[in-house]
């Protein structure tokens, strides 16, 4: 019985390896990571003052003043905020931050300007 088992060893492996990469690869393929999303509800039960600078920065984005909007959420990811609501700054500057590169990438001189401002690089994250 014991040599049966040694000699199976090596295909009961050889499977246990097939299946382990199918299930990684049927797992892992065919679907995007979830993309960053700004809450504008995110900080509708703040405080009055939190609320009013979490609305000066969406509408900022709003009307394509990225710069303003990254400077405001910067301010506002240093108050005393829950942490569904630093989650909240953490994706919208995800989402505006990278706009912004996009937009300086189409060659955008306002983007240029506004990214040089808030010290990001110009090159894009990862490289």
């Amino acid at each position: 019985m014991g040599a049966k088992l040694v000699q199976a060893m090596p295909v009961l492996i050889e499977r246990l390896f097939v299946a382990a990469l199918l299930a990684a690869l049927l797992c892992g393929c065919g679907r995007n990571p979830p993309k960053a999303a700004v809450d504008p509800k995110a900080f509708d039960a703040a405080p009055p003052e939190i609320k009013q600078v979490w609305d000066q920065a969406l509408a900022a984005a709003a009307g394509n003043d990225l710069g303003s909007a990254i400077a405001t959420l910067r301010l506002l990811s240093r108050q005393e905020i829950s942490l569904q609501q630093r989650e909240a700054v953490h994706n919208a500057l995800v989402v505006y931050e990278a706009k912004l590169r996009e937009d300086a990438k189409r060659g955008n001189p306002a983007a240029h300007k506004a990214m040089k401002d808030l010290g990001l690089s110009t090159a894009a994250p990862g490289q």
